[in-house]
């Protein structure tokens, strides 16, 4: 009983609020009930895309076929069927957990997926972590000492990642490594573990090699998919800092002789974070369905050279499955955003 009670405590009072519709799990399972329409017509755009693109089925999985073997493939996906009917059998069979069977491998959409969705969050984790942490220190330095060296310099950084196609940036750093680095470890080693992340399943192996060798081949793709989001979160962060560190409360902590540093991190800095965590969500999300042209660069066998592959073979149902999934994982990285701001900024906590 004391240790429940105790468990209890520990939990936010805005998390377990016992008013009727107060708290953080109404306000979840409400973000939740209204991802339902947005899903549905992320489906629809889907279906239609596709109807949309010339050609078939049948003449897209076969081009040799003859006109009768066209038609029964044709059938057999169910393309003579008038739209509505196909979408609603496409999002019944979504509703199951089907996302079809990818024509260029013949397995399972979803199977395909869920191997290669470990490659491209870690990878995009990787950036980001990049992006967060460099982006935010070089905001933060341009907002202390503004119209300075050091601003100009960090805004000049910034305006350089925006401006930087990323597939030319990866291209450049594969002609500076001594060595190419192409996929997520040397053809020579294997990693086995359950996560299917190398990084944490190397390092759980306890071979400092296979570790290394990880990092090397993670470092390039991370640094060149990290330059548009770390430019972006860096300009932000100025911006969002510069204004916070001229608010009454800012003055009032000088005139107490707090040190600059704990004015600027503890209350400039927490105050500017809401921005900066909304731009930070949305280039996460961003980066996990955008990383098309790194993955291809690299060889990255993730769900971005999974989409480039199935777009070059016209493989419909890979298509229709990973954009679907990119969509899921957008909401749900909002959705998450949102349960942040009650944690930054008491004031704005669901309710």
């Amino acid at each position: 009983m004391f240790a429940s009670r105790n468990c209890v405590a520990i939990v936010p009072s805005w998390f377990r609020s016992p008013g009727k519709r107060t708290g953080v799990l109404p306000f979840v399972l409400r973000r939740l009930r209204s991802t339902i329409p947005v899903l549905l017509g992320v489906a629809f755009c889907v279906v239609l895309a596709t109807k949309l693109i010339p050609g078939t089925p049948g003449s897209m999985k076969g081009e040799k076929l003859s006109q009768k073997e066209i038609a029964e493939l044709d059938r057999k996906y169910g393309w003579d069927r008038p739209f509505l009917e196909q979408y609603v059998s496409y999002c019944a069979r979504v509703a199951r957990g089907d996302l079809g069977e990818c024509w260029l491998h013949e397995r399972p959409v979803a199977t395909e997926l869920r191997e290669r969705f470990p490659a491209t969050a870690e990878l995009t984790l990787a950036a980001m972590a990049i992006a967060m942490l460099a982006g935010t220190c070089l905001g933060v330095l341009a907002a202390v000492k503004p119209r300075g060296i050091v601003d100009y310099a960090t805004m000049t950084i910034a305006l350089v990642g925006v401006s930087m196609p990323v597939f030319w940036l990866g291209i450049l750093l594969q002609i500076a490594s001594p060595e190419p680095l192409v996929e997520r470890v040397d053809f020579r080693l294997s990693v086995e573990g359950p996560t299917g992340f190398f990084l944490v399943d190397s390092a759980l192996s306890r071979d400092p090699a296979l570790f290394w060798d990880v990092v090397k081949h993670l470092a390039l793709p991370a640094v060149a998919l990290a330059t548009i989001p770390l430019a972006t979160i860096a300009r932000l962060t100025r911006a969002s800092l510069m204004e916070a560190l001229e608010q009454d409360y800012v003055r009032t902590a000088r005139a107490k002789g707090l040190r600059e540093s704990v004015v600027v991190l503890k209350h400039g800095l927490r105050n500017a974070l809401i921005p900066i965590v909304t731009a930070t969500g949305l280039q996460l999300a961003a980066l996990l369905g955008g990383a098309v042209l790194t993955e291809t660069v690299f060889q990255w066998p993730g769900i971005g050279s999974y989409i480039f592959e199935a777009a070059t073979s016209k493989d419909l149902p890979a298509l229709q499955g990973a954009v679907l999934v990119v969509a899921v994982v957008f909401t749900l990285a909002n959705l998450v955003v949102d349960l942040s701001y009650g944690v930054i900024d008491p004031r704005v906590r669901p309710t």
